[in-house]
């Protein structure tokens, strides 16, 4: 197997125990013989979204470490353990891996990562990039070190995952419900049957059911519901204190719908004034940011934050280390 191509270069790192195998996108500035300006660079990690390699959906990944490496940013694509590549044990199921990403599992392993990476490279530090479980962790790793001097985070959730499935079965379990009475409702009045487009009765308990639940919103918009991830937002909250530069990239498709709880609404009411989190919504794309609407907007919208959010002159010195509790 070709261990190298013009501008790419597989290699391995051995963390926590783990031989983790990435892909290292060569700079420009490496490739045309300067390696001065290398040695001053910041990094860019791109982590594993979900289960999925780390070339990502579509290979995603791949054109933003490449194009990133052309604009002069040392950047790497590395498989977790037991993903892609890498050695390590895995979870046999995906909710098994969502627990183990959720309590933090790989945010010492991805911390080890980076100051690795940073001390080979000569970097000035690194910008970690996590997609979905990827930001998770990516948070829980950034209080470890003081290598990491930003995040770009596309659809972070700080929820568990075991709630959702419960929420999913009471959902199923109201359905049956409407479907009975919209049965029973027929049977007494056999006109409604007539009704084109759907049921009247399934229409009033539908907008009925809407306005009970935003009403339950209105009333706890300032509490954290039971399924939140407490130890990832007091995760997140020391790194704001900090001053960690972060952006995060939002899709369209999981914005809130009525009734349900919005935790970057939340998270972002209660940043301070000289907050250094920038929260971006892309339009047009979907969770993967795969399609060609979704690819060129983080490019762009990453490139803008680097120049300007500028993390390689953040100070040094890490916030308090996250303690999953």
């Amino acid at each position: 197997m070709r261990q190298s191509i013009g501008t790419r270069q597989i290699i391995s790192a051995t963390v926590e125990g783990n031989r983790l195998w990435g892909t290292f996108h060569l700079p420009s500035s490496h490739i045309d013989g300067s390696p001065s300006k290398r040695r001053a660079a910041l990094g860019l990690l791109f982590l594993n979204p979900g289960v999925l390699p780390r070339a990502a959906t579509g290979d995603s990944a791949v054109y933003w470490a490449d194009t990133f490496a052309q604009r002069r940013y040392p950047s790497f694509r590395f498989d977790l353990p037991g993903l892609g590549d890498s050695e390590g044990a895995l979870p046999n199921e995906v909710i098994d891996f969502q627990h183990l990403v959720n309590a933090g599992g790989y945010g010492p392993l991805v911390s080890a990562l980076v100051k690795d990476l940073t001390a080979r490279f000569a970097l000035k530090g690194m910008v970690v990039v996590g997609h979905c479980a990827g930001a998770v962790s990516a948070i829980y790793a950034a209080p470890e070190t003081e290598e990491i001097r930003g995040l770009v985070l596309l659809d972070p959730y700080f929820f568990l995952q075991g709630e959702i499935t419960s929420r999913n079965v009471l959902s199923r379990w109201q359905m049956r419900i409407i479907r009975r009475l919209e049965e029973a409702d027929l049977d007494t009045h056999p006109g409604l049957r007539k009704q084109p487009g759907g049921l009247r009765l399934f229409s009033y308990i539908n907008r009925g059911y809407d306005r009970l639940k935003h009403f339950r919103l209105l009333l706890r918009s300032n509490k954290l519901p039971k399924n939140a991830n407490m130890p990832l937002i007091r995760c997140w909250n020391r790194l704001v204190a900090a001053g960690l530069p972060m952006l995060i990239l939002r899709a369209p498709t999981l914005a809130a719908k009525v009734g349900e709880f919005s935790y970057l609404r939340y998270l972002q009411s209660n940043l301070p004034a000289d907050s250094q989190v920038i929260t971006k919504e892309i339009e047009g794309t979907n969770h993967s940011f795969a399609d060609s609407i979704g690819k060129e907007a983080v490019l762009s919208h990453m490139y803008h934050w680097l120049r300007t959010a500028n993390p390689a002159t953040q100070a040094e010195g890490s916030p308090a280390v996250c303690r999953v509790s």
